[in-house]
């Protein structure tokens, strides 16, 4: 029994350092690294500018979308309160050889008013509302061919789309969960039943929650599309708008430590066969990360703030709400 604890807690996490060294070592093995170096060194200071503000910009739409789905819940929180709590959860998410934003976000906001709860509804809604523009835009890529010749943007793409048109089934419909289904799944499909129901009185604000997630979007791909621009290997918008979120369901797959690795072997998988060198492919996908890194950084500042004084990193709540944090 003891054995097989150690192994369920111990087993992921070493998965994720086995997928991370077997892809740094896959992506260091096709470029030159000297090359890469150069090619990064040389980079004016203002090609980060593209990242950074468009990580900074989708922190702030994603803080609001969360107010939004608190504020229907019943608790008022501050849309830079909010914010901060967004940047910590990445700093955690970054620090931790298991991940654990999502779970750090939550217990972040439990404090600020509300409790667990209502942050794992504010959370689970937001991933949810944000199913449809990311399905419109798989489809879309599958559909006009985008992807062909990609295996594994293909496989990605279409396992999500069928994966969220489920959930948003159960959630619209309000099924009832098979019994069939795996425990992990079965129980997040009933926190997005619980989610759902607790919202949905207040049809408006997950209508809100849905068209503020479609700028989110459309500025992460906006990100790679000005990289691309920056490199001299422009592409259309709308074929950028289509490839990257079929990049970023294989990005997102929590299988490595923080993506490192993943990321990188994605952009070149992706980037190369339209015409692009190894080096440029995977030197956008680091350079598309520093954006994310910043914002962990902030996270950092603001815990080391919250460890240093207390009083610094008071929220707020609404009437009835609790201080915790």
């Amino acid at each position: 029994m003891v054995r097989d604890s150690i192994a369920a807690r111990l087993g992921p996490p070493l998965i994720r350092v086995a997928v991370t060294v077997i892809a740094v070592w896959w992506v260091v093995g096709q470029v030159d690294v000297s090359r890469l170096g150069t090619t990064l060194s040389g980079l004016h200071w203002s090609v980060l500018c593209i990242p950074v503000a468009g990580v900074a910009l989708n922190t702030l739409i994603h803080a609001h979308r969360l107010r939004l789905l608190c504020a229907a819940l019943g608790v008022q929180l501050g849309l830079f309160r909010v914010a901060a709590i967004v940047c910590r959860g990445a700093f955690a998410g970054l620090a931790l050889p298991q991940g654990g934003s999502e779970v750090v976000k939550a217990v972040l906001l439990g404090r600020a008013g509300g409790g667990m709860n209502l942050s794992v509804s504010a959370l689970v809604a937001a991933k949810a509302t944000q199913f449809p523009i990311m399905v419109l835009l798989l489809i879309w890529a599958l559909v006009s061919g985008v992807l062909v010749g990609s295996t594994v943007l293909v496989a990605g793409a279409a396992s999500y789309s069928v994966v969220a048109l489920i959930v948003l089934w159960v959630a619209v419909r309000g099924l009832g969960v098979p019994r069939w289904t795996p425990g992990v799944v079965r129980r997040r499909l009933k926190a997005l039943q619980e989610a759902m129901g607790l919202l949905r009185s207040n049809q408006a604000v997950i209508v809100r929650c849905v068209l503020w997630s479609v700028p989110a979007v459309v500025l992460n791909c906006a990100v790679v599309w000005g990289l691309l621009e920056w490199f001299g290997h422009p592409h259309g918008f709308g074929t950028v708008l289509a490839l990257v979120p079929a990049m970023d369901v294989v990005i997102w797959m929590p299988i490595s430590l923080a993506g490192i690795g993943v990321r990188e072997s994605v952009f070149a998988i992706a980037l190369v066969p339209r015409g692009l060198a190894m080096d440029t492919a995977i030197a956008i996908g680091m350079i598309r990360w520093t954006g994310e890194l910043a914002r962990a950084a902030i996270g950092c500042m603001l815990w080391l703030l919250s460890a240093a004084g207390p009083g610094r990193m008071k929220p707020e709540i609404s009437a009835g709400g609790s201080e915790n944090d």
